[in-house]
């Protein structure tokens, strides 16, 4: 079993020691890739409809955006023609 006291586990971020041993884990905004070390931008601008117009996929993040003559709402999702 590989331990998180030994080099993290080869985890990239953090690692999670449990009972069959270590696992790795993400922040917010990331998720493990396939090979379970690796952790990888999740794409919140998909599915769509995440933000009323226009959406932008940051590394951990996103942001919507309007198109002239709207205003991004306090919820800085929703669009509102101003």
């Amino acid at each position: 079993q590989e331990s998180c006291s030994d080099n993290n586990a080869g985890c990239t971020h953090g690692c999670i020691q449990g009972p069959f041993g270590a696992q790795c884990t993400c922040p917010m905004g990331f998720q493990l890739s396939n090979d379970s070390k690796t952790c990888e931008d999740i794409d919140e601008c998909h599915p769509l409809g995440v933000c009323s117009q226009h959406c932008f996929n940051e590394r951990g993040s996103f942001r919507c955006h309007c198109q002239n003559g709207y205003t991004l709402e306090a919820d800085g999702r929703t669009c509102k023609a101003s």
